[in-house]
C-alpha cells in the first residue's frame, strides 16, 4: 500500500567598512590652514601671478566614495522583500542595488552579505550570496545564488553544538512564500511538490544542513528525527540511510558523485524532466543511491530525490519518480 506525502522543498543552506568617510573633509580643513600660512608669508613686491597658490583640496578617496554611496542606500524592509519576491526566478543581484553595496561583487566576483532588519518587532535577516558565473562551473547564468530570509537568531544557532536540532523557518524569497517566513510559519510541504512513497517511509521536517539549500530526509518508521546528523542521513551519510530530498546548486550533484549506471529519464506530470542514475558518493559516504534530479536550463537550483539502492528495488524508485509533480514556484 502506498501513502501519499506531499513534499515541499525549501530552497536554502544559510557583510563594507567606511574607515575614511571624513578624509576629504579633514583634507579640506588642512588645506585651508596651509593657504592662510602661505598668504601671510608672500613677498608683497611680487606680482600676484608669482605668489604661491594654496594647494587644491584632496580628491575623495575610493573609501570615502564608498561610504557616501552606502549612506544613500535604502534600508531593507519586509515590505520591500515581499515586492522583490514577486519577481520569482527573474530576481537577480542587480535588484538589490538600492539596498546593498555591490562593490565586493564588482571587484572580486563574489558577495556574501547579512542584512538585518525589523519586521513586526522581530529581528530578521536577509542573507545575499552571489558569484560571477563566468568564473565558476555552473549551469546557471544568474549571479544571485541565495536570497534567504530567517530569524536573526539563526546566525547564532549555526555555530551551536545543537545545530542539528534546528528546524526553524528560513527560505529563499524566490520560493514564493516570503509572507510565511516573515510571519515565522513553517512552509508547507505541498507548496512545492508532491510524491508518493513506498510503505514504511516517513519524511523528516526541513533541515537547512541537508543540502546546499536544505532538504528533507526519508526515515524508517522507527527512526527518530532528533537523532539526525550528517552521519546518518544525507547523500554523504556514513551509516546506512533510507534516502531523502535535497536542494542543491545547479550542476552540483554529479560533480560530487561516481556514476555507476545511467537510468532512463522520466518526465514529471508538471513537465519537468528528471535525469536518473545509480551513484556512489565521490567523497565519504557508504551508501549506493538511486538518484533523480532536475536540470532546468539557467536555474540556480536543482532538486535531487535519492533512495538507498541496496534496500529498495529499482521498480519502487521508478514509481516514486513517476508520481512527482513540481509546483510552479519550485524551481528558480
Amino acid at each position: 500500500m502506498k501513502k501519499k506525502l506531499v513534499i515541499a522543498i525549501l530552497a536554502l543552506t544559510c557583510v563594507c567598512g567606511c574607515g575614511k568617510a571624513n578624509e576629504a573633509t579633514q583634507n579640506t580643513a588642512n588645506n585651508a590652514k596651509a593657504a592662510e600660512a602661505v598668504s601671510q608669508s608672500v613677498d608683497p613686491t611680487l606680482e600676484p601671478t608669482e605668489a604661491k597658490k594654496p594647494t587644491e583640496a584632496a580628491k575623495p578617496t575610493e573609501a570615502s566614495k564608498s561610504a557616501e554611496e552606502n549612506s544613500k542606500k535604502k534600508e531593507i524592509t519586509g515590505e520591500a522583500l515581499i515586492e522583490l519576491s514577486k519577481k520569482g526566478d527573474k530576481l537577480d543581484l542587480e535588484d538589490f542595488k538600492e539596498y546593498v553595496d555591490l562593490a565586493s561583487f564588482t571587484q572580486k566576483g563574489s558577495l556574501y552579505e547579512n542584512i538585518e532588519f525589523k519586521y513586526n518587532g522581530k529581528d530578521m535577516c536577509l542573507r545575499l550570496i552571489a558569484s560571477d558565473k563566468n568564473l565558476i562551473n555552473t549551469g546557471s547564468k544568474k549571479s544571485l545564488d541565495n536570497a534567504i530570509v530567517f530569524n536573526a537568531n539563526f546566525m547564532k544557532i549555526e555555530t551551536d553544538a545543537n545545530q542539528y536540532a534546528y528546524n526553524g523557518v528560513c527560505n529563499d524569497i524566490r520560493s514564493g512564500k516570503i509572507e510565511n517566513i516573515l510571519a515565522g510559519t513553517p512552509v508547507s510541504y505541498e507548496d512545492y511538490l508532491s510524491i508518493s512513497l513506498a510503505e514504511g517511509i516517513k519524511v523528516s521536517g526541513y533541515r537547512y544542513w541537508l543540502g546546499t539549500h536544505g532538504g528533507f530526509a526519508f526515515l524508517g518508521d522507527k527512526d527518530a528525527e532528533t537523532t539526525m546528523t550528517t552521519q546518518n542521513v544525507g547523500l554523504h551519510s556514513e551509516k546506512s540511510a533510507v534516502g531523502g530530498i535535497v536542494v542543491l546548486g545547479s550542476n552540483e550533484l554529479m560533480n560530487d558523485m561516481e556514476s555507476l549506471k545511467e537510468l532512463k529519464s522520466i518526465k514529471t506530470g508538471s513537465g519537468i524532466e528528471l535525469k536518473r542514475a545509480i551513484v556512489k558518493p565521490g567523497r565519504g559516504g557508504i551508501n549506493k543511491w538511486y538518484v533523480a534530479y532536475t536540470d532546468v536550463k539557467d536555474a540556480a537550483i536543482s532538486y535531487c530525490v535519492y533512495l538507498n539502492a541496496e534496500k529498495y528495488k529499482e521498480a519502487e524508485f521508478d514509481k516514486m519518480c513517476e508520481s512527482i509533480e513540481f509546483k510552479g514556484n519550485a524551481i528558480y
